[in-house]
């Protein structure tokens, strides 16, 4: 029974690297020593193997088993990278939460060219994306309506996650509602993600109403990841000035928190991103429907 179990796993083996050998299109020929060899690396499709007497006595003192020549080695090691990377970027998308369709459609290719500073600003961070996590260095991208904070903060995601970092980019006041959805009852789910995300990036901060209310909500999230010391990016309408100097007492808190966080602060002029958009489009459909 023995004897039995052993030579059928040696025939398994024997049966997948066979299988190998297809796949990986191994064309072989036979040479002089009686041996296949690959044409291609010219190695040896048979390994010869000698057993001592006792295991002689069940396989045979002499028995010739296929084995994997260096292309079908190759072949291995490029499908199991692939199968790392495929599980990387399942585990990715699981760990991350992008809210909206249009942060996902952002990428640097769609760069128009007219802030070159901020994009290789933004193509550093992501480079260094290791060092900016053991670091907790953050950004805040501020500036008017529509003048490409949230691209860039989008672009940022995007490339993060394809270099396998976990990302969350949530406008705050979305963050806050769901907080609070259902008598707080994702309260605790909620502040788990933000603290364990690898990257947040909280859109539109300061949209939010500025009720006792919300401002604590907005503290305690930005608290929150302070204490877990990983990176925030914030985009937000506030100048630098408001942020460094706010005029309300109770502001002081979070802002102190975003300053600390967020040492880069990186003013975004207006090119109403947005709107030049929404008028090729326009132009495109026009087109279209002429045609």
């Amino acid at each position: 029974m023995e004897n039995m179990a052993l030579q059928n796993a040696i025939a398994g083996i024997g049966l997948t690297i066979i299988e190998n050998r297809s796949r990986a299109n191994v064309d072989e020929e036979m040479r002089e020593d009686g041996m296949p060899y690959c044409k291609k690396c010219n190695e040896p499709l048979l390994l010869k193997l000698e057993f001592a007497e006792g295991m002689a006595e069940r396989l045979g003192k002499t028995r010739y088993v296929p084995r994997n020549c260096a292309c079908m080695r190759v072949m291995l090691a490029e499908e199991s990278a692939q199968y790392e990377a495929q599980k990387r970027r399942e585990e990715v998308e699981r760990g991350s939460e992008i809210a909206s369709y249009s942060y996902r459609e952002q990428t640097f290719s769609k760069d128009d060219g007219r802030a070159p500073k901020i994009k290789r600003m933004c193509l550093k961070y992501v480079e260094k994306s290791a060092e900016m996590a053991d670091g907790n260095f953050g950004l805040a991208f501020v500036g008017e309506n529509e003048s490409g904070k949230t691209f860039w903060a989008s672009c940022l995601a995007n490339a993060l996650m394809e270099k396998g970092e976990t990302v969350m980019m949530i406008p705050l006041k979305q963050l806050i509602d769901r907080m609070n959805k259902n008598f707080g009852e994702y309260r605790e789910e909620t502040l788990r993600k933000v603290r364990s995300v690898g990257f947040l990036i909280l859109d539109d901060y300061g949209a939010e109403r500025e009720t006792d209310f919300s401002l604590e909500n907005a503290f305690e999230i930005i608290d929150a990841r302070y204490c877990a010391k990983k990176p925030m990016i914030i985009t937000t309408n506030l100048t630098e000035d408001a942020l460094r100097n706010p005029s309300d007492i109770k502001l002081k808190r979070s802002y102190s928190r975003i300053v600390e966080m967020c040492p880069a602060i990186v003013k975004v002029e207006g090119f109403e991103r947005r709107k030049e958009i929404a008028e090729a489009k326009k132009k495109a459909l026009a087109e279209f429907l002429r045609g």
